[in-house]
């Protein structure tokens, strides 16, 4: 992530392989980063409507 720019509501769309090429080869920081993207995605949704 440091070399990337990714946009948070991207993150929940990332594959496996996208997040070890961002650097990320840990299956829980990957699945932490996943969830909380799902969560910002949930909230912007709410927020939205």
């Amino acid at each position: 992530f440091e070399k990337q720019q990714i946009s948070v509501k991207h993150l929940g769309r990332l594959s496996d392989e996208e997040f070890k090429q961002c650097g990320v080869d840990i299956i829980g920081a990957r699945r932490t980063l996943h969830d909380y993207a799902e969560i910002f995605q949930n909230t912007s949704n709410f927020q939205a409507s």
